[in-house]
């Protein structure tokens, strides 16, 4: 409870933080107006969209994500050889989590061994990746400021490695996938980094989204995205990723019967940057690059990065001629990206089609970002219209599921929806 502003935000993150490096747990709930003027609990999906419940939020994907096995860990404070305000939570040699309430240096006596190591800011949830580190010795660590931060650490020694080669393929394949998976949203909107309707243009009323049980792509739930004339998005937002970074994504769009492209084009995926040092200047218009159905019903993928001579171009690609054969079918895609705006950088892009086999449909190579921009892209899915008023039939609904990214050391099928492997590369 922080008491109606008798509790900054700060003190309630750093003090939920202590309770769970301290092996606790906790429950979450508020109280409210209701439209018939009582009070009474909410319910999570009528939370109000105030800062301490993304700080919540992170903190159970810290924990939720699949990187630590946290319930075989306990507190060890007695390991941090300096620095203040310093806790953590460990199983001695395999796993260890540090919360630094305030930042600043600190030291902690480390298990001979190699370990990864990733930052995670538990105001935005973002995971930096670090350099390996090795043990047997105080290693030192730096936060970037005075504020607080969390670290991971995982064994990558030659003795975790043998226990890996004890279990069998299946298992390995597994636990390697869930070390490099950063995030996942696959049952329920509350995973997602954002959910973009309530505050836009139109408010609730005029863009909802929701977990629905049918269509399914897998597991017991799927996002609905709806939007009417007078609204503008529903959509999922997700981390931001980092400048020369390359990843994996797997996402799934279902249209419905109904949906109907004519009147005005709708934006269904997004990579993109905010703040941004382009607001205007973008050559196709919206933010970064996306993949969106136009109004003729074509799938096309813009992509919008960084020129050799020019500081923005867009590469066009179509995916589909015509999305009208396509309704009423899961549409799975994966893509595998370098954001950089140097050369060395690729952008491919899979897509399968109901029970079809995945078929490459972009293979890219050059700049796919701007090294000026403060962070790579995030992704987003779902419906983004424009401004209200836009054309054609009075409604937008269509359905996401199964998204999932993961670093440069996770495989096709990690990501995949349906988990399929990498097909021959022909592109189409």
């Amino acid at each position: 409870n922080w008491g109606e502003g008798k509790y900054s935000r700060d003190k309630h993150r750093q003090v939920l933080w202590a309770i769970y490096m301290a092996g606790g747990a906790g429950s979450v709930g508020d109280r409210g107006d209701m439209p018939d003027g009582k009070e009474r609990p909410y319910k999570s999906g009528n939370w109000r969209e105030i800062p301490e419940y993304a700080d919540i939020r992170n903190l159970a994907h810290f924990f939720g994500s699949g990187t630590l096995e946290y319930w075989k860990m306990s507190p060890h404070n007695e390991l941090v050889k300096s620095g203040a305000r310093v806790y953590v939570l460990a199983e001695p040699a395999r796993q260890y989590a540090v919360y630094a309430a305030v930042g600043g240096t600190f030291s902690l006596d480390l298990v001979p061994g190699s370990y990864r190591c990733a930052r995670f800011d538990p105001r935005s949830g973002e995971t930096t990746a670090l350099p390996d580190i090795t043990g047997g010795r105080a290693v030192s660590f730096s936060c970037p400021d005075s504020q607080d931060w969390v670290f991971s650490l995982t064994t990558i020694s030659t003795a975790s490695a043998m226990e890996k080669q004890d279990k069998p393929a299946s298992s390995q394949s597994a636990n390697s996938a869930r070390q490099h998976l950063i995030e996942s949203v696959t049952e329920d909107i509350a995973e997602a980094r954002g959910r973009e309707f309530t505050n836009s243009k139109g408010g609730p009323q005029h863009n909802k989204l929701a977990n629905v049980s049918s269509p399914v792509r897998a597991g017991k739930a799927a996002f609905q995205h709806w939007v009417d004339q007078k609204g503008e998005r529903s959509e999922l937002a997700m981390m931001k990723t980092e400048i020369g970074g390359t990843y994996w994504y797997g996402w799934a769009m279902y249209l419905p019967d109904t949906f109907e492209f004519r009147g005005s084009a709708t934006i269904v995926m997004q990579l993109a940057t905010y703040p941004t040092l382009r607001t205007r200047r973008f050559p196709c218009k919206a933010n970064g690059p996306f993949l969106h159905i136009n109004s003729k019903g074509a799938l096309v993928f813009h992509h919008q990065h960084k020129g050799d001579t020019r500081d923005a171009v867009c590469d066009e690609f179509i995916l589909a001629d015509d999305v009208s054969a396509l309704r009423d079918r899961w549409l799975d895609f994966v893509m595998h990206a370098k954001w950089t705006g140097d050369p060395d950088g690729f952008l491919r892009v899979w897509m399968k089609i109901g029970n079809e086999p995945y078929v490459q449909k972009i293979d890219y190579k050059g700049r796919t970002w701007w090294n000026d921009e403060d962070k790579g892209p995030y992704f987003k899915m779902g419906a983004y219209m424009g401004d209200p008023g836009w054309k054609g039939p009075p409604e937008r609904t269509l359905y996401t599921d199964e998204y999932r990214l993961g670093d440069a050391q996770v495989r096709f099928e990690d990501v995949a929806p349906g988990g399929e492997p990498m097909p021959t590369p022909a592109v189409q």
